[in-house]
């Protein structure tokens, strides 16, 4: 009995002290050297995420030569459409939104299959196909339209494919192997890392292709009376690390 109490009033303290505490944290942009310098003070990475790309095409590249791209994330299917192809299809689907993805292009690769070369398009949010792009984005970029619902791609491939097949009811599995488009490589990409430092920070850096920063998220657990000072230690590492503060 007596050593049941004792269990119990030790849970109820540490119970009582976690009440004190609370989670601050603090989101900012980061440059490429901030892993090198995060390293140099001695954080320790404690989680990786890595998405892997597939890439798929017919055993001539004829998506590539078509300026399309096709390519699955897990489940999500994605088709990237030149702008010059796009304007030629017809197209229904909504556009999402500005964004920057990697794309591996059979066209440019020195040594086919499986080439791991990449290049960057700009996707363009749209609603109409008229060829306009934003000024923003119009900077000496390759605008590219983009696709993720199942039925639109395997219409726009059919389009670009020259298949004239009911499609009604077919899924993009079956579409892929009666067309003979097949995964001809794949890429794994860091999306996100997660690290300690010195004991008290937890830094966990995101990388999702929408812009060449990476965003990175401070977060520290402080005592419910420090918590402007807490936000301050944030800083002062933030600084160290030459990161940008986020307008979120």
């Amino acid at each position: 009995m007596l050593y049941h109490y004792s269990r119990t009033t030790m849970s109820t303290t540490q119970k009582e002290s976690s009440i004190h505490k609370v989670k601050i944290q603090q989101t900012y942009w980061g440059k490429d050297t901030m892993e090198e310098k995060m390293m140099e003070m001695g954080a320790v990475r404690t989680g990786k995420v890595v998405e892997e790309v597939e890439y798929y095409d017919t055993d001539l590249y004829d998506l590539a030569v078509n300026g399309s791209w096709l390519s699955k994330t897990g489940k999500q299917w994605q088709l990237i459409i030149d702008k010059v192809k796009a304007t030629t299809l017809e197209v229904h689907s909504p556009l999402k939104k500005t964004k920057q993805v990697n794309i591996v292009d059979p066209q440019i690769s020195p040594d086919l299959p499986g080439s791991k070369a990449t290049r960057t398009q700009d996707i363009q949010k749209k609603t109409n196909l008229n060829g306009n792009t934003d000024p923003e984005t119009s900077r000496n970029l390759i605008t590219c339209y983009e696709l993720v619902q199942e039925k639109e791609i395997i219409a726009c491939l059919s389009q670009i494919l020259h298949i004239d097949a009911e499609l009604d009811n077919i899924n993009i599995g079956n579409f892929l192997g009666m067309t003979g488009i097949q995964k001809y490589t794949s890429v794994s990409n860091v999306t996100r890392e997660t690290f300690q430092l010195r004991d008290i920070y937890t830094v966990v850096i995101k990388a999702d292709g929408v812009s060449t920063k990476k965003s990175v998220v401070i977060s520290l657990d402080v005592d419910i009376d420090v918590v402007t000072q807490g936000f301050q230690w944030i800083e002062r590492l933030a600084n160290e690390l030459d990161l940008q503060v986020q307008n979120v």
